[in-house]
């Protein structure tokens, strides 16, 4: 079996009740037809879900020898409501423009493969004031995290903010996942993380610097601000 098998065979278990067909699952979908699949995680009603105010996604997987995952924490509203699948990026057609193929895209100019994209909790908040509701989501969605990570055995991965940061690296200390060499911390890919930098400048400077080693860091700080899109007041395309 491959990894994109394993994937398929776990949110199906999990989420989906064996009513997933894997075609469906692999091929990315847009908002609009929630209706077409049954979500059913055992801990829905625990968690407050509710598929037709919240968004609900699954990973978009990158390459099967891929030793890069990504997490970040939770889907985002900003994709609609409803059960929507990330499927392969290679189905990504219609997302150039999105901040999330231009994190793929750095990954892929980095470690040479495409990554694993998953998040914390697979259901997101309606809005940043429902954001509160994680916390509850986060240690009950632990389970198919961790089997998500066993399966892909990355040997980085990278964590989008501090609340995936600090959670993988728990589950690292606590043993309940293994053969990680590396956590590195990026700031979010969105326009809330670092309000005035940019996409470009993330991917240009502040997740190079993020993710050098200390040597690479010092070279970098000698970078003078004047390469910030910010200070030149160029706005991004």
């Amino acid at each position: 079996m491959t990894l994109t098998d394993d994937i398929f065979n776990l949110f199906n278990k999990e989420l989906f009740c064996e009513k997933l067909k894997k075609d469906d699952f692999v091929k990315r979908t847009r908002p609009g037809k929630p209706e077409k699949y049954v979500f059913s995680c055992k801990h829905k009603r625990e968690c407050y879900v509710d598929e037709n105010v919240h968004p609900i996604w699954t990973p978009a997987l990158g390459c099967d020898d891929s030793e890069v995952m990504v997490i970040g924490e939770a889907p985002s509203g900003a994709e609609e409501i409803g059960v929507h699948f990330g499927g392969l990026f290679s189905e990504w057609k219609n997302s150039k423009k999105s901040n999330v193929i231009s994190l793929k895209k750095w990954v892929e100019k980095y470690y040479g493969k495409t990554p694993y994209f998953t998040d914390l909790v697979k259901c997101g908040a309606e809005n940043q004031q429902d954001k509160q509701i994680l916390k509850i989501r986060i240690p009950l969605c632990e389970y198919i995290l961790i089997q998500e990570i066993n399966y892909v055995r990355p040997k980085t991965i990278i964590c989008l903010g501090n609340t995936a940061f600090y959670y993988v690296r728990k589950l690292k200390e606590d043993n309940k996942i293994s053969a990680i060499e590396h956590i590195k911390k990026l700031t979010h890919y969105s326009g809330r993380a670092m309000l005035n930098i940019s996409i470009k400048d993330k991917m240009n400077l502040i997740w190079e610097w993020q993710i050098s080693s200390e040597y690479q860091k010092r070279k970098l700080a000698k970078e003078p601000l004047s390469k910030l899109s910010y200070f030149r007041k160029i706005k991004d395309d």
